[in-house]
């Protein structure tokens, strides 16, 4: 069956795209309609859009959910063909991600991580430009503002940060100004999340967002 997406043509992609449906044919019969959190503001905010369209029907989300594993497949293709990461074009690495996702049910359904791999995915993108280019200061910029977003979303994925400075380690010889680009592009969503909340009187909200410090005793106890 391999075989079939070693070829590099738009007749593969339509096998593609039916043997991903009958990968995700079992998600799609048991459809699950997402629910989100009280803390996550983004994506509660995006469902309710959505509700508006689905009218909160488990197998329309799914159905979407499984439409973007499609397109995220085809992207990932897109970018090993654009940046040569292999020797020959194939649709073998959109295949893979079809496989993969399938392991881990919360890629099946609509849900915060399937989001996330769209920013992941297209971060990955610039990041693998910073080796073609004198001046990457935008790619680093555009890379750090969409790996912000997944944390914006689930708080976890904060992590994803280190990806970038990764990228800047290995991909690009030390410049201080780079390292400072990438990190405003990384705190520029949050500015612009937080300049939302303010236009619309909704700063409260802040309080809601996970956060992180230190707490020390308020006195100290001697022997």
């Amino acid at each position: 069956m391999l075989q079939l997406f070693r070829n590099y043509s738009p007749f593969t992609v339509l096998i593609l795209i039916i043997a991903g449906f009958l990968m995700k044919l079992q998600a799609l019969s048991s459809g699950v309609a997402p629910v989100p959190l009280p803390d996550h503001i983004i994506f509660g905010q995006l469902l309710a859009v959505l509700n508006h369209i689905f009218h909160g029907s488990a197998f329309g989300y799914t159905l979407f959910a499984v439409v973007l594993l499609h397109i995220q497949a085809i992207y990932l293709n897109y970018i090993t063909v654009k940046h040569k990461l292999f020797h020959r074009n194939t649709y073998l690495p959109a295949f893979s991600y079809l496989v993969l996702t399938s392991i881990y049910p919360p890629f099946n359904y609509f849900s915060e991580p399937l989001l996330i791999n769209f920013f992941t995915i297209a971060a990955l993108d610039l990041m693998l430009t910073l080796s073609q280019t004198s001046q990457p200061r935008k790619q680093i910029f555009n890379a750090g503002f969409l790996l912000c977003i997944p944390a914006m979303i689930q708080f976890p994925a904060v992590g994803f940060i280190l990806l970038l400075f990764l990228a800047l380690l290995f991909l690009r010889t030390f410049n201080l100004g780079e390292w400072t680009v990438g990190g405003l592009g990384y705190l520029t969503p949050i500015y612009f999340f937080v300049a939302f909340l303010f236009l619309f009187d909704q700063l409260p909200a802040i309080y809601r967002l996970p956060h992180f410090g230190f707490a020390f005793p308020k006195e100290l106890n001697y022997p």
